[in-house]
């Protein structure tokens, strides 16, 4: 795919109400299993992440995108997780072969607007810094679209995820 029509698929600033504005690009890896579901089964064909923040401490908003050869993965990933939420109140990550691992405890979260080919859910690290974040993933077509809210002193406001998705939703993607 080329970069351009990568980008297609990536919201910016302006796409969201207040006042957003780009921040550093967000760290770390977008492979992980949530309540066994592995979200990215396979490797991509290309993606790209993006931040933006309102302040120092927050909000902020992060988005990953993940193109497939097949529209098949991102819509399995997202089913397989709508069906795993249902049944699963914490999950624990393999870590990044330092050894460390985090736990995350996982509550439903009801976002406004949310499209049937998505899924959502809060989690709350409950080991070291106790971050609680937003999370949504949109299948769409062959993309698979995370959406990632966080703040430092407070719980994510669901509202950001919700016009995040608004935004990808509006898209006239390729």
């Amino acid at each position: 795919m080329e970069e351009a029509d990568l980008r297609a698929w990536m919201v910016r600033a302006e796409d969201l109400p207040g006042r957003w504005r780009s921040s550093e690009r967000p760290t770390g890896g977008f492979r992980q299993q949530v309540c066994g579901v592995d979200i990215e089964p396979t490797p991509p064909t290309s993606g790209d992440r993006v931040r933006f923040s309102q302040g120092g401490l927050g909000p902020f908003l992060a988005q990953y995108v993940r193109l497939h050869d097949s529209a098949r993965v991102p819509q399995r990933v997202v089913g397989d997780l709508q069906g795993a939420l249902q049944g699963c109140d914490h999950y624990t990550t393999k870590g990044d072969g330092s050894g460390q691992s985090a736990r995350f405890r996982v509550e439903p979260l009801q976002v406004d607007g949310l499209p049937d080919h998505a899924v959502a859910w809060r989690q709350t690290a409950t080991r070291g810094a106790r971050i609680t974040t937003d999370m949504v993933l949109v299948a769409k077509g062959e993309g698979l679209v995370a959406f990632v809210s966080y703040a430092v002193r407070e719980d994510p406001n669901p509202q950001v995820v919700a016009d995040a998705v608004a935004a990808l939703e509006r898209k006239d993607l390729p």
